[in-house]
């Protein structure tokens, strides 16, 4: 993993996308040396996003169980009406 970062940050930018903040990967990844030597290379030019806030996944699934328990299943139709 550690050569393919380092030939594409030599190239072009990557996307890394993760759930587990940067902060936390030492303590998942056992060998710190392995994670500075990723870390160094992807940290050299970047643009960093941190997402903060609620799930939108879980507000969604809070959403259809709330519904589920007060109204009847939705039909096809109103399904598709809904998603437009």
């Amino acid at each position: 993993m550690i050569e393919i970062i380092g030939d594409r940050t030599a190239s072009k930018a990557p996307t890394i996308t993760a759930q587990l903040p940067i902060e936390h990967w030492h303590a998942w990844v056992e060998d710190a040396t392995i994670v500075d030597a990723f870390l160094d290379r992807l940290m050299r030019q970047n643009h960093r996003l941190t997402l903060m806030g609620e799930s939108v996944r879980q507000e969604s699934r809070s959403i259809r169980r709330k519904r589920a328990q007060t109204q009847r299943p939705l039909l096809q139709s109103e399904r598709a009406t809904q998603l437009a």
